[in-house]
């Protein structure tokens, strides 16, 4: 083969002995020059490759023959420029690294297979170039495992992701430690929000906007769990087990943008600020709850929380004497940290039970640890202020210690759902329960004791805690409607050593 020569007049001698094609300016090509290659490779597809050698080419395409030469200085330019296009220039290794970035920055996944089947010349090249593909993706400082799984992930997905192995609060999603431990989660950040810091800013906003179910466990801390990170089973499994949440006290739930607040049992209504709660998931390590009620005194414990968004309602008190309170939501209006008194108590009185009641109840209800239930109308409690005792309507069994479990209010033909110790639920009609006007035992709904109760109406969701730090939800048509006293059914499966602690409905 000879070398390309320079002659006198500064003229390029081509390849096969011709003047350059750049000399002739195909470097850009007209489209009287795409339309002469096209008839080119047509001619060439229409005999076998033998027959393309000039001689016997110009015997069966004289014209066009003429035409190459005339404007490619000789066959063998103009077969070569069409080979050109066709093979395109050698890529340079920066070439293929643009091209393989371009790809990763898709969010597809990168594999071998599929380089492959989009483009195998660039793929060979790439080959040839950097021996394997897991080399090349070094080069350009991406993992090649993360490159080669799928990063198009939605905002939610990302959201509950996050949930999921956040350590606390979301100001503790550390971009550094999540490179190292979540590759993956951090590049579908990137991919989706171009930036961590905007994936942070959005993540928190989501949070505020979600429901969340708050969990009292160990020695009066808190901490709380998306609705949506509890996954939705059927009754009687065991449910999903949260590590941190130590020695579980119970569930409650709060809707999005609610106030928040701890009933405790000497009659003090605490707020709790929603923003130091931090989120709990199955991998959030126990030294990243650091919330705890303070200010309680001696002998002080909190008996549940309660919450609002609207203040239309009531916040219904029971106590250990049978009093029973209610009160307009819309009283409630500055609380300040330290909490505010609701109820009056005498002597070694003390609230057992708090919850709230929507505003259009039809009755009132009371349920007792024995198993009994006090119904009252709308008009038979009338709402007091704070400073009041409320008024006796719940008499006990003297030899049996009893006390009230929960202040429900009902609505139409909503149901009762009664949990047991053992797991066991009871789902009644609130219709069975007659009403009384004075203080009264009540009729008895359950042959068990009842550990926490809740007003279930058909399309609600039911969550079930558990002592072990069991969360089971799934929903209220689950739980067939029975008559009173039957054993019910099973609710939540329980290991040997746990027990049931709280159901909630919403």
């Amino acid at each position: 083969m000879k070398r390309e020569k320079v002659s006198k007049k500064g003229k390029d001698l081509a390849l096969f002995g011709g003047e350059n094609p750049d000399a002739h300016g195909v470097n850009v090509l007209s489209e009287e020059d795409e339309a002469l290659l096209t008839r080119l490779a047509a001619a060439f597809g229409e005999r076998k490759a033998s027959e393309q050698v000039e001689q016997r080419f110009r015997r069966h395409h004289p014209d066009l023959h003429f035409e190459l030469r005339n404007r490619f200085g000789s066959y063998c330019s103009g077969l070569a420029v069409l080979l050109k296009q066709e093979l395109g220039s050698p890529l340079t290794r920066k070439q293929l690294l643009t091209w393989l970035k371009g790809l990763y920055a898709t969010g597809e996944a990168v594999t071998l297979e599929s380089l492959l089947t989009d483009d195998p010349r660039l793929t060979r090249a790439l080959i040839q170039e950097f021996g394997t593909l897991r080399q090349a993706w070094a080069e350009l400082g991406i993992e090649a495992t993360t490159a080669g799984q799928d990063r198009r992930w939605d905002r939610e997905k990302l959201f509950y992701a996050a949930v999921e192995i956040l350590s606390g609060s979301a100001a503790a999603l550390d971009e550094s430690e999540l490179a190292t431990d979540h590759p993956l989660f951090c590049e579908a950040v990137r991919h989706t929000f171009g930036s961590f810091p905007a994936f942070r800013r959005e993540f928190t906003a989501w949070v505020k906007s979600q429901p969340c179910v708050y969990a009292l466990f160990g020695r009066w801390q808190l901490g709380k769990m998306l609705v949506g990170a509890i996954p939705e089973t059927s009754r009687g499994a065991k449910g999903k087990r949260f590590p941190p949440l130590v020695r579980l006290h119970g569930c409650f739930p709060v809707a999005a943008g609610g106030k928040v607040f701890v009933v405790t049992n000497l009659g003090l209504l605490v707020p709790i600020d929603t923003e130091a709660v931090p989120l709990v998931g199955p991998n959030t390590p126990k030294n990243a709850l650091n919330f705890r009620l303070s200010g309680l005194r001696r002998g002080e414990k909190p008996i549940g929380l309660v919450s609002w968004a609207e203040p239309e309602g009531y916040l219904g008190l029971s106590t250990k004497g049978g009093r029973l309170k209610i009160i307009d939501l819309s009283l409630i209006k500055r609380v300040r940290s330290p909490g505010v008194v609701v109820i009056n108590l005498t002597g070694k009185d003390r609230v057992t039970a708090a919850g709230v009641v929507p505003h259009d109840f039809d009755r009132l209800m009371v349920v007792t640890r024995n198993g009994r239930a006090v119904a009252f109308e709308h008009g038979a409690i009338r709402p007091s202020s704070r400073r009041t005792m409320g008024v006796h309507r719940i008499r006990f069994d003297k030899d049996r210690k009893d006390e009230p479990a929960a202040v429900l209010g009902f609505r139409g033909f909503d149901d009762l759902m009664l949990l047991g110790k053992g797991g066991n639920v009871l789902r009644v009609c609130n219709k069975d329960v007659s009403t009384r006007k004075g203080a009264s035992m009540g009729r008895r709904v359950w042959k068990f004791k009842v550990v926490d109760a809740g007003a279930c109406a058909g399309d609600r969701k039911v969550v079930v805690c558990t002592r072990k730090s069991r969360v089971l939800c799934y929903a209220g048509d689950d739980v067939p409607r029975r008559q009173v006293l039957r054993q019910g059914v099973i609710g939540v499966r329980l290991d040997s050593d746990d027990q049931a602690e709280s159901i909630n409905c919403f």
